[in-house]
């Protein structure tokens, strides 16, 4: 086999083998450790990302430091002026689109991660002009290669039932992501780093290592049952496939076509038999099932589609500006209260649109909507245009447009794994040669660095309290399901709601502690603590409910009726408040409004027991 074409920049710090300093090993591979954030995990925690996100956060402060207090070798370089334009602007529009509509709590997740990884990326570019872009992406790609490894060996000791580093349990097994689907997303974003170890002159074990490694990937990925997983592996390979025949871009152009085919097809083959494996602790059991699930048939796509709807509604009602940050699941109900029963007014999986476009569209408006398209198409487009001469970068772009695709499906923006890759091909794509750049000379360099490394510690400390209040919630919830009260309140007490306001489910902590006074019968405190939570969600239905019921309980009846009524508007399905209103209408005397009230539920509910003795007993006396 010829000699292979290295990706070139006229920003490389050397040519041909690179040698570096022992300090400046240390640095890579400080830089290194970002790509083991996948291994975070924590049984502690229900946030299957929260251990990933504080993992990131510390590795991004400890960057900084490093370069701050580092020599680089280049004393300038070059940002492009759209890299600019994006850092900034994206960030300053979620921020603008939410700070009038929702509290910090409920917008600064998403504030404090884009903002972040937008960050990573600099110090990426940083890194490439520095180091040099070969040895920073083989670097990545050994990182990632060996982690993605890690990863699904887990995993798949977990779908076979040995569970030897105790995983988190929940129905979904995905590794150390905990659900499968979050896995998938990784996985698809991973397999194309491996691939870019195969162009680099290797021996012919290692080269066998990689064919079975990347075997050993699509395999679980395969496994995972993520439909969304499905369709970026089918679109991943359907790029490739363009690119290979007709750019033909090096190295490719230099190896056999006849053995390049065989060899993929035969990965390709054996993954996919081993896809179609069974093991008993999968989430969903058959390969075909899972494709067969796509269609628009099945409950979960019929769910999807009613999401996507509701979030164009959303965004109708607020095309500017949106409703902000957090409030898709706030206003979900508003749309689709129907769905809600006396039987899974428990069970509220609708906590977003399982669509990043739509959720930004509807939360953060038109503008932020089209930045964030602009952005993605940005990154895609400088790939696949310096991919024409180089595949290394098209594989890139292909890890970088799995994310994409799966945004369509799934809410990868929100797992900072993820969104480590598409970064880090961001932060590629702006340190290749620009006609329109800014010149950063060193010493405005380390004026920059400086609240960056402020705004990245404040982030830690965000991320850090988090996770801790995160933590006493779920003792909390431990409590409340015993019954113990008293013990519940002292906890949800000592969290800080002003950074973990709402849990997984988008339920209001102050819902609970409003639940936990009504219990111990302190009417008055449980009424100021539903106020609370219903500011924050206003169509949650156990919200509503309880909210009318405390004011019952101090006789406004007024109240109790305005909050039981806007539940029947919101919820005509969910009977529990609507049996409550009419014992309110039958103990104020409404007779009228009682009997017709009875007459309109009764039917749609003849089963139940309640109306049926509030039948038997009240409508011969109305």
């Amino acid at each position: 086999m010829g000699k292979r074409a290295r990706i070139t920049s006229k920003n490389d710090s050397v040519d041909g083998k690179i040698n570096i300093s022992g300090k400046r090993k240390a640095l890579l591979a400080v830089f290194c450790l970002v790509f083991a954030v996948p291994l975070l995990y924590s049984n502690e925690l229900m946030d299957t990302g929260a251990m990933h996100r504080l993992g990131f956060a510390y590795i991004i402060v400890l960057l900084l430091v490093l370069i701050l207090t580092a020599k680089p070798s280049n004393p300038t370089f070059n940002l492009p002026h759209v890299t600019i334009f994006f850092s900034f602007a994206l960030p300053a529009f979620l921020y603008i689109t939410s700070v009038h509509k929702s509290s910090i709590e409920m917008y600064g997740v998403d504030l404090y991660q884009t903002t972040a990884l937008f960050i990573f990326a600099f110090t990426v570019t940083v890194f490439i002009k520095d180091f040099g872009v070969q040895l920073i992406i083989k670097t990545a790609a050994y990182s990632i290669t060996t982690i993605a490894t890690a990863v699904s060996i887990l995993g798949l000791m977990q779908a076979f039932g040995y569970n030897i580093l105790q995983l988190p349990k929940v129905s979904v097994p995905g590794s150390t992501f905990a659900g499968s689907n979050f896995a998938a997303e990784y996985i698809v974003a991973a397999i194309p780093w491996s691939v870019i170890l195969l162009l680099e002159d290797k021996s012919p074990r290692f080269r066998y290592l990689l064919y079975g490694i990347i075997t050993l990937l699509i395999s679980y990925l395969l496994l995972l049952r993520s439909r969304a997983g499905y369709l970026a592996y089918a679109a991943a390979l359907i790029v490739l496939l363009f690119y290979v025949l007709i750019l033909k871009p090096h190295p490719v152009s230099l190896i056999p076509k006849r053995k390049l085919f065989a060899t993929a097809i035969l990965i390709i083959a054996i993954s996919t038999l081993i896809g179609f494996l069974q093991p008993e602790h999968l989430y969903r059991k058959s390969f075909f099932g899972t494709i067969q699930n796509i269609s628009t048939e099945s409950d979960m796509s019929k769910a999807r589609l009613h999401f996507w709807d509701a979030s164009i509604q959303m965004f109708k009602s607020d095309p500017l500006t949106g409703l902000g940050s957090g409030q898709w699941a706030a206003n979900y109900y508003k749309y689709y209260g129907h769905e809600i029963t006396d039987s899974n007014k428990y069970f509220i999986e609708s906590v977003n649109p399982h669509n990043d476009y739509l959720e930004i569209l509807s939360e953060n408006g038109a503008l932020t909507f089209l930045l964030f398209v602009s952005f993605n198409l940005f990154i895609l487009y400088k790939l696949f245009q310096a991919g024409r001469k180089d595949i290394r970068y098209i594989l890139i772009g292909v890890s970088v447009l799995s994310t994409c695709i799966i945004a369509f499906f799934a809410f990868p923006k929100d797992r900072i794994a993820t969104m480590i890759l598409f970064y880090f091909g961001a932060g590629i794509v702006w340190s290749l040669p620009s006609a329109n750049a800014f010149q950063i000379t060193q010493r405005f360099f380390k004026i920059l660095l400086v609240p960056l490394l402020i705004f990245c510690v404040s982030y830690m400390v965000y991320v850090t309290g988090r996770n801790a209040n995160e933590k006493l919630y779920k003792q909390a919830m431990a409590f409340k399901f015993n019954s113990q009260y008293n013990e519940m309140l002292g906890i949800l007490n000592g969290i800080n709601r002003n950074i973990y306001a709402v849990d997984g489910f988008t339920i209001p902590l102050s819902y609970y502690m409003g639940v936990g006074h009504f219990e111990l019968q302190d009417y008055r405190k449980a009424l100021a603590y539903f106020d609370e939570a219903f500011k924050l969600n206003h169509y949650n239905p156990l919200i509503v409910n309880n909210l009318a019921s405390t004011h019952y309980m101090l006789n406004n009846l007024i109240e109790a009726e305005k909050y039981y009524t806007l539940s029947k508007s919101v919820f005509p399905n969910y009977f529990e408040p609507q049996i409550n209103l009419l014992a309110l209408y039958a103990n104020s005397h409404k007779d009228r409004l009682a009997k017709q009230l009875l007459q309109e539920i009764y039917p749609k509910n003849p089963e139940n027991l309640t109306l049926k003795q509030i039948k038997e007993y009240y409508f011969e006396k109305l």
